[in-house]
């Protein structure tokens, strides 16, 4: 696996400490997922595919039987496709993966905040560490909760279909009831964990870091702004490889 994937990467920044360690721990990861009730079924796709449907869960996920990596390292299918009931045979299934982990989290008691925006982060006065965030949020019993909600969805189907008017008609009109209905609010922690998008969806970060990614359809969702870029740089954070954007679709 780690000879395939030298030969893989190329000459992206992946260090090789850091590719070993993913090889090496890919099978504990996959066992923690399973423990935490995602479901991977294990039938091998019979056929060449970026992403398998109906029944198949294990796939060949690159070039693992082209030419020269199949003489590198012997071809395995090391792709893994969740499976769960409801999610259809022909999409995808990242949200059956979400939602698998989400209600493992809630039972071991993680508390969420949903329609919740991180603003700033918060320093220690004396120290400068960051102790804690400011953050607006929509408290999820008021009336227009739902609906915000089914705005936001909405304008994500949209993004996927790359229809890109339509999504961004029914993002403005979910921030829009966001920003009326939001409170602001402070959480402090010991530690906080930055784990956001990219920027994608950030025109201005796009014309000024990647302007070439303008001419295809962005994939991603209204969330995808550069928000936890910005939050890492207000903490001295550096940035790099921002002229790199993953841009590609299954159709």
């Amino acid at each position: 696996m780690l000879r395939y994937l030298q030969q893989e990467v190329g000459t992206a920044a992946v260090g090789g400490a850091a590719l070993r360690r993913f090889c090496e721990e890919s099978v504990a990861r996959m066992d923690w997922l399973q423990r935490h009730g995602v479901e991977f079924v294990g039938a091998l796709c019979p056929y060449r595919t970026s992403y398998p449907t109906g029944p198949y869960s294990l796939y060949f996920s690159g070039n693992e039987k082209a030419h020269p990596y199949a003489a590198i390292a012997e071809p395995a299918p090391r792709g893994h496709r969740v499976m769960g009931s409801g999610a259809g045979s022909m999409n995808m299934t990242g949200n059956v993966l979400w939602e698998t982990m989400f209600t493992s989290a809630v039972r071991m008691g993680v508390r969420f905040e949903f329609a919740s925006k991180v603003e700033s982060l918060l320093f220690d006065s004396d120290t400068g560490a960051v102790q804690g965030v400011r953050y607006t949020s929509m408290d999820p019993s008021c009336r227009e909760f739902a609906k915000h909600k089914a705005l936001t969805m909405k304008g994500s189907r949209y993004h996927q279909l790359s229809v890109r008017i339509l999504a961004n008609l029914y993002d403005r009109c979910a921030e829009a009831l966001w920003r009326c209905k939001a409170t602001t609010k402070t959480l402090v922690g010991q530690s906080v964990i930055l784990a956001a998008g990219g920027f994608g969806m950030n025109e201005n970060m796009v014309k000024g870091w990647i302007p070439w990614y303008k001419r295809v359809s962005p994939l991603g969702t209204s969330g995808d702004n550069g928000s936890g870029i910005k939050l890492g740089q207000s903490a001295g954070g550096a940035v790099s490889h921002m002229h790199r954007m993953s841009a590609w679709r299954l159709m």
